[in-house]
């Protein structure tokens, strides 16, 4: 988390780091994603478990998201499910991992989300 002294100039600074990280990581196959040069497709691929949210589920939609954010001439983006379930929601399984892992880190997650859903567009 930025320090207080950090203001705007920090958190622009460690989202730019967490951008690039994000850009530089493979896909984790709970996403598919695929792109020509005006259209993504992003698919949710846990269709065993009813494309519930979990950490590497959540990870491959913030790579994806950064992908498509980093790519100025794509017009128009899908965001679909594999099997027959778009999303069921959040798996129980990540609720109680998250639960266990404290007040700090659920807040730094719930920071990530909400930056990971902000698009910028010249």
């Amino acid at each position: 988390m930025p320090s207080v002294n950090g203001g705007i100039a920090g958190n622009t600074n460690r989202h730019e780091s967490i951008m690039a990280d994000l850009l530089s990581m493979e896909m984790p196959e709970e996403v598919v994603y695929t792109a020509n040069s005006s259209v993504a497709v992003i698919a949710l691929n846990r269709p065993s478990e009813k494309n519930a949210l979990d950490e590497r589920l959540m990870l491959g939609l913030r790579i994806a998201i950064e992908r498509v954010k980093a790519a100025p001439l794509l017009r128009v983006v899908f965001l679909t499910g594999n099997g027959p379930m778009f999303c069921a929601g959040g798996d129980p399984k990540g609720f109680q991992r998250m639960a266990a892992a404290g007040p700090s880190a659920n807040h730094e997650s719930a920071v990530e989300f909400a930056e990971m859903l902000k698009v910028k567009r010249a």
